[in-house]
């Protein structure tokens, strides 16, 4: 709300508590800005500090987590922009903190396949003279492409908009490494102007990829803040994200902001090794996370990547 808000807790064994909010949505929205600011300005202690703060302001007087549970949450607002793994609940830490949309907590999606036994594509790396050409997601591309035999691969030219309507509507996983581009090409009215670079300067609109309904188990998009778009209330973001969801697509891996070609392959690989252990979407992107982090990458490389989905 305006002045306030509330944090609403629902247990498994149906009891929910609710807590009031004493922050404006301004001063979240603020408090949001600032954590992302440290992020990316590479304050790592700062950026912990405020979000402790924000944990406190959110979870106060709705009870402490065992490491043994998992808390699945449903940000709202100008929450959607919040790096989640910077998120410490009172007492003793969830074992995962997944980001659940309300779009698609509302859907029927059946049961969850076998994460290992996975059909891939893997899209991207475009040729391209106005944008940077991503020598790092190439590398990656191809390497993944190299440890699943049987894999579709597409780069450079070859990664068009035929080899983007196979993979969307095939119903296996797609990886991809692109730029995520305003385009004047895309003027759907709710999903804005977002659009993805192909080969040879290429745009596909978010409203196509909408269209062809992409009914997905897995998504992994390594573009550049492609978890961004336009907030709606009751809605959410409305963007490339929501082009996907909307066709059906179980799990999405998503980014909040830019991140570097080096630290976008360096996730995408330890991801994948974490999806071959058999873990689902949600808790993979976690253990990546966590794994980035103790390798000592820039904290801006891996606390951007989010999970949305059900597993």
């Amino acid at each position: 709300g305006a002045d306030f808000g509330l944090s609403v807790h629902l247990g498994p064994d149906g009891q929910s508590r609710a807590h009031t909010i004493q922050w404006s949505r301004h001063q979240v929205q603020r408090a949001v800005q600032r954590i992302r600011q440290a992020i990316l300005e590479g304050d790592g202690a700062r950026a912990g500090e405020l979000g402790n703060e924000l944990s406190t302001a959110l979870f106060e007087g709705l009870g402490d987590w065992t490491g043994e549970q998992t808390l699945r949450l449903m940000l709202h607002g100008p929450m959607q922009d919040l790096p989640i793994a910077l998120l410490q609940p009172q007492g003793s830490s969830p074992r995962l903190i997944c980001n659940t949309t309300l779009w698609n907590a509302c859907k029927e999606l059946g049961a969850a396949p076998d994460w290992t036994t996975l059909s891939w594509h893997f899209l991207g790396a475009p040729n391209s003279t106005h944008f940077d050409k991503l020598p790092a997601a190439r590398k990656e591309l191809l390497w993944l492409a190299h440890q699943k035999p049987g894999t579709t691969l597409r780069t450079g030219a070859g990664f068009n908009r035929a080899a983007m309507r196979m993979a969307m509507t095939s119903g296996g996983a797609l990886h991809l490494a692109t730029h995520l581009v305003m385009s004047e090409t895309c003027t759907d009215p709710e999903l804005k102007a977002h659009g993805l670079l192909l080969g040879r300067e290429q745009v596909l609109c978010a409203s196509t990829i909408r269209d062809w309904s992409p009914s997905l188990p897995l998504a992994y998009l390594g573009a550049c803040a492609s978890g961004s778009g336009v907030r709606v209330d009751g809605e959410g973001q409305l963007g490339l994200a929501r082009a996907l969801q909307a066709g059906g697509t179980r799990n999405l891996i998503v980014t909040l902001w830019p991140v570097s070609d080096r630290g976008s392959a360096a996730f995408g690989k330890a991801f994948h090794a974490a999806i071959e252990q058999g873990l689902p979407p949600s808790q993979a992107t976690a253990q990546t996370r966590e794994r980035l982090r103790e390798q000592g990458l820039p904290m801006r490389d891996w606390a951007g990547f989010v999970h949305l989905g059900l597993d």
